[in-house]
């Protein structure tokens, strides 16, 4: 059997493996979930926020834009560095420090009244949030057994979609009962904290010894290296990044549509936007079921799956493109079956990245994955913005603009297909094999 990439002939000086009881994995599957959930709150409450902090502080629309801005730059900065940091250190303890970080710095946003000062709340929020998907999927990775993997991750990505629903949502029921914008991120960074002192007493695992030999830098460029060189991996994230480029797109675009195409006022159009997050939030949890059903039968039926929810996922974006302007419901309806498509593929593609490295990098891996993944779905917006320009602008101009654009998915399927025929070779040598911490 070959050695794993990137592994390291290091046994713990416990013997005890890592094994969590079914009531232990659950509560921390349910912790996690949670911290998901109001991390993607706090992350997404400022959009319901804007626009009384551009009045109140009188800003130009760039400069309001900042908030989005240096809150997605700073996650795609820190996510590697927060990775590494999960795998040599400690995944309670890190994801612990993270979320009283973060929600110190939600706090924080909502107390302050400059431009300066809030882009630093931004950024502080990001600095905390920025390594909780790698160190949280990593640790429920191996909590739970193998076979029931993706449905677990399933479970643990509803919270993304759902906690930016809830932040649209409640946020903007909070402003409008307070009368505030600065009451939701209180309001928010509370549970947060506590949660974070909640993850302390979870169980963790350790993989490696603490030398510095571990922890050097030419050590973590030799493990990089190493994961960027796993063809299944890499192109498994490329294709995942097509994708996400494609959703952040119709996400970044979608009150904006519903203003300009059903002329409705900002507050529906967000309410509609809530209401489709919402509805498809199951995705990622029958997602979750079905891909570990072919994985039983079809040892890369996790791959394949990718694939098929891949083509779902252009062809459901066609479908919106075409159809959007007929009412405002079949807009929501069509919006909802397409966010619901592209979550069913999350759990999948985090399943892969535990799959193909040993344990001490996974936290790193997915980190390594999902800073592919910004950088080229963050720019879906901005492109999607661009083509609408080309073609004329206005609500005709941003439909268009997502069936232009839609043919970036299938390029994701083809690295899918690609990255599908060294799956095997891959996973050669990797084991669950983890100690408990003591």
């Amino acid at each position: 059997m070959n050695k794993a990439p990137g592994s390291a002939d290091v046994q713990p000086d416990s013997t005890q493996k890592y094994e969590v009881s079914r009531g232990k994995a659950v509560t921390l599957l349910t912790v996690l979930t949670l911290l998901y959930t109001l991390g993607y709150m706090d992350r997404s409450v400022i959009a319901v926020v804007m626009e009384q902090l551009k009045l109140e502080l009188g800003l130009t629309d760039a400069q309001t834009g900042l908030f989005q801005t240096v809150f997605m730059a700073g996650v795609g900065v820190l996510m590697i560095p927060c990775g590494i940091a999960v795998d040599r250190w400690s995944r309670r303890k890190a994801i612990s420090t993270m979320t009283i970080v973060w929600s110190a710095a939600t706090m924080f946003t909502g107390a302050m009244s400059t431009l300066f000062l809030l882009l630093v709340g931004r950024f502080a929020t990001s600095a905390g949030e920025a390594g909780f998907a790698p160190g949280g999927t990593a640790w429920l990775s191996l909590t739970f057994r193998k076979e029931i993997r993706a449905r677990v991750l399933g479970v643990f990505n509803m919270g993304a979609p759902l906690g930016g629903a809830l932040g649209v949502i409640l946020g903007g029921a909070i402003v409008t009962a307070s009368g505030s914008w600065r009451t939701p991120f209180f309001l928010f960074a509370i549970p947060g904290i506590i949660l974070g002192i909640v993850v302390l007493f979870m169980p963790d695992y350790i993989t490696q010894k603490s030398e510095s030999s571990q922890f050097g830098i030419r050590q973590i460029k030799t493990d990089f290296i190493e994961m960027i060189k796993i063809r299944s991996l890499m192109f498994a994230a490329f294709g995942t990044a097509c994708l996400v480029f494609l959703g952040f797109t119709l996400t970044g675009w979608l009150p904006t549509l519903f203003m300009r195409v059903h002329n409705l006022e900002a507050a529906k159009a967000g309410m509609y936007t809530g209401l489709a997050y919402v509805l498809s939030v199951v995705g990622t949890i029958i997602g979750g079921i079905i891909s570990d059903a072919w994985q039983k039968r079809n040892p890369r039926g996790q791959y394949l799956f990718t694939i098929i929810a891949g083509l779902l996922s252009v062809t459901m974006l066609t479908i919106v493109s075409l159809y959007f302007d007929r009412s405002v419901w079949t807009a929501v309806a069509l919006c909802t079956a397409y966010f619901f498509v592209g979550n069913t593929a999350y759990p999948s593609f985090s399943f892969i990245t535990q799959d193909v490295v040993p344990p001490k990098l996974r936290a790193s891996a997915f980190a390594l994955c999902g800073t592919l993944i910004m950088i080229i779905a963050a720019l879906g917006p901005v492109v999607s913005g661009k083509v609408s320009d080309m073609i004329g602008g206005g609500g005709s101009g941003l439909v268009k603009s997502l069936l232009y654009l839609a043919p970036v998915g299938l390029l994701g399927v083809i690295s899918y297909l690609i990255g599908l025929q060294s799956y095997f070779k891959d996973r050669e040598g990797i084991t669950d094999d983890v100690f408990s911490e003591q």
